[in-house]
């Protein structure tokens, strides 16, 4: 186990969860529009407002 393991996992967490919020909760945004064009997502199951 390499030191500060633990803490490096919870940052990760917390950046992931962070760039998720913002992903659902930003109108169009550029990295929006690439993700839903490459992975044909429909963008009404994204809309939080």
């Amino acid at each position: 186990m390499v030191l500060g393991s633990s803490n490096l996992k919870i940052k990760n967490e917390a950046l992931l969860i962070k760039w998720w919020w913002r992903f659902a909760s930003e109108p169009n945004p550029l990295r929006k529009r690439v993700i839903f064009e490459k992975y044909n997502w429909d963008n009404k199951r994204w809309d939080i407002s």
